[in-house]
């Protein structure tokens, strides 16, 4: 489980997968892990936007 904390320029921003959300994804999606830096600390800290709930 994870947190966004970036947003996706493949798709159009909604509701379902953007910056601040909730997702469930396994190891082998992870394309590239950055250093933290303060914003990413503080989007951690945070309640996401929209909690992960399989449909």
């Amino acid at each position: 489980m994870g947190m966004l904390d970036n947003e996706p320029g493949a798709i159009a921003e909604d509701d379902e997968f953007w910056l601040g959300k909730e997702l469930p994804f396994p190891a082998r999606r992870v394309i590239d892990i950055e250093g933290k830096d303060e914003k990413a600390v503080a989007l951690a800290r945070q309640e996401p936007l929209r909690r992960w709930s399989p449909q």
